[in-house]
Order: structure tokens, then C-alpha cells, then sequence
């Protein structure tokens, strides 16, 4: 019989074979995602700069073709009066009535401005015609003041 006061002893022993590599390979692995991590978080802010620089050029452009461009201006100011207009009568600022009346001013001053920009052009384009042939009467009139036949 064995008495209880018999003490068992128990040895164990362990290898790690393999466990350093296995452990540098995932502190790689681990060390490869950060570094894709802080790429992609450079590359989104780099993609924010050039999104708010394309659209400040743009909003530039616009600008500047509102001022050059009456028929541009005025397409605008018809846009911004009419979304103007609907929002008041949307809210009950002014009644039916009141927003067709307003909108056919609007339009009408659209219609004038935008006739008046294609009259503009189109004597522009007369103008330079003009000039043209005033060049070329002076070269005839040269030409036969030396004596060549025109």
C-alpha cells in the first residue's frame, strides 16, 4: 500500500523548434501591414489635396467665366433666382401669383441679356470684317499707286 505522504514528482520538458522564426516571421508580416496602412492613409490624403485643388480651380474658372461671359452670368443669376423663387413659394413667402410674375421678369431679363450678348458677338465678328476690308482697300490703293494692276 502506498502511504499519502509519498511525494510524485514530475519533470517536463519542452523544445521550441522553430518558434523564434515562426514569431519573427509574423512581427514581419505585422511590420508589412503597418507600413500598407500608413501608405494608404498618405496616399487619402494626398487624393483630399488634389480633389480640393481640382475643385478650387474649377470654382475659379467659374468665376472667371462670369466674368467674361455675360450669356454664362446671367445663366447663373436664372438658375439662382428661379431655385430663389421656388424656395419662397415652397415656404408661403409669396403666393402663386407672385412667383409667376417674378419668374417671367426673370426670364424676360435672361431673354434681353442673352440677345444682347449674341448681338455683342456678332458685331464683334462685323467689326473685325470691317477692319479686314479697310486692310485690303489700302493695299489696292497702294498697289496702284505704284503702279500695279489691281
Amino acid at each position: 500500500m502506498v502511504a499519502l505522504s509519498q511525494i510524485r514528482r514530475l519533470t517536463i520538458e519542452a523544445r521550441s523548434d522553430g518558434v523564434d522564426k515562426v514569431a519573427r516571421d509574423l512581427q514581419g508580416v505585422a511590420d508589412g501591414q503597418r507600413a500598407v496602412a500608413e501608405t494608404g492613409a498618405l496616399m487619402a490624403t494626398s487624393e483630399d489635396k488634389v480633389s480640393k485643388s481640382t475643385l478650387s480651380v474649377e470654382r475659379q474658372l467659374q468665376r472667371l467665366q462670369g466674368r467674361i461671359d455675360p450669356l454664362f452670368r446671367a445663366t447663373r443669376e436664372l438658375d439662382s433666382s428661379m431655385r430663389l423663387l421656388d424656395r419662397a413659394v415652397a415656404q408661403g413667402s409669396i403666393t402663386e401669383t407672385e412667383h409667376a410674375r417674378a419668374l417671367g421678369l426673370v426670364q424676360t431679363h435672361y431673354e434681353r441679356t442673352a440677345v444682347a450678348a449674341k448681338n455683342r458677338a456678332a458685331g464683334a465678328g462685323r467689326s473685325v470684317d470691317y477692319r479686314n476690308l479697310s486692310f485690303q482697300l489700302n493695299d489696292v490703293m497702294t498697289m496702284g499707286m505704284m503702279g500695279a494692276n489691281p
